[in-house]
């Protein structure tokens, strides 16, 4: 990096080799096989400070990277001769590009902060999820040609008094594949929203100091629809929820009491999910519930 002022310029390139090689259990008449990468990664960015509590930031940057063991064998942890001629040549699943740009800014003042930023993540080749499980529990990948995530991410911070602080936290993004084909059906998909990417993410919180030896929190969290297959089908969705928590932290001399409620207004939601045999299958947020936590110092 270089200084030139309130200017600093930053840039580094990484080049990364990556190797897999399978090596089967023998007698089980599946051949061996080994497969490898290079990705060259170059970034840049720079950051201004225009003024004594403003901040600039801009960077751009291209990564790549390799398929995992999962995503190489279907999921399983060793081929079987029935699978052969799925899984090989190992090079069926490409390894994915992403180019990176993001730019924003940062305002501190002395009861307050703001940050954000603007980001778009383009991909060649993304190794996404299907909302396939494998029969071991791994999640299904596969490449889709070309995708995209762009959005805008927002975070606050104002200290109310010296008691009482306020936060909040928000991401709001369009995330797009823009063409990819179902082998299995030879249907073809486009302008689709990937696996598990919430249009809009937000957050909340406060903290007050009520006491020396008593800190309270209370937080929010709103999360809309998010889809558990790459086919758009809002009957494979889960629907938007909010969820509040609270919390109390207690010193006791040298030991400390922690209480903390989960899903205080007892909300049933759908935090996420999977797609099998064409029929969705939800994860159930957690009822209302309580734990607390003495830790005891001697």
């Amino acid at each position: 990096s270089r200084r030139f002022g309130t200017l600093t310029l930053l840039g580094d390139l990484q080049l990364r080799e990556a190797a897999f090689r399978y090596r089967p259990t023998p007698g089980d008449g599946v051949p061996a096989a080994r497969v490898s990468w290079r990705f060259l990664n170059p970034r840049l960015g720079a950051t201004w400070q225009a003024r004594p509590a403003l901040q600039l930031f801009a960077s751009v940057g291209s990564t790549g990277r390799e398929p995992t063991r999962p995503d190489l064998l279907l999921g399983n942890d060793n081929v079987s001769v029935g699978d052969t001629a799925d899984v090989f040549p190992l090079t069926r699943i490409r390894p994915e590009r992403l180019l990176n740009v993001e730019t924003g800014a940062e305002w501190r003042g002395r009861r307050g902060s703001v940050r954000g930023n603007v980001y778009a993540m383009e991909f060649d080749d993304e190794i996404a999820l299907t909302g396939a499980t494998a029969m071991l529990g791994a999640d299904l990948r596969r490449n889709v040609r070309t995708s995209y995530r762009r959005g805008v991410e927002l975070e606050g911070r104002w200290l109310v008094t010296d008691a009482l602080t306020l936060g909040a936290t928000a991401a709001v993004s369009r995330n797009r594949i823009l063409a990819w084909r179902d082998e299995a059906t030879a249907r073809d998909y486009r302008d689709v929203p990937p696996v598990l990417t919430p249009a809009l993410v937000a957050g909340q919180q406060v903290t007050w100091r009520a006491h020396r030896r008593l800190t309270l929190t209370a937080d929010g969290r709103y999360q809309s629809r998010q889809f558990l297959d790459q086919t758009g089908d809002r009957g494979r969705s889960a629907g938007a929820f909010f969820v509040a928590d609270g919390g109390a932290t207690l010193q006791l001399g040298r030991h400390v009491l922690l209480v903390q409620g989960r899903n205080l207004l007892d909300r049933r939601a759908f935090t996420a999910g999977d797609v099998e045999d064409g029929v969705a299958r939800f994860f159930i947020l957690a009822p209302r519930n309580v734990e607390a936590v003495l830790r005891l110092a001697f």
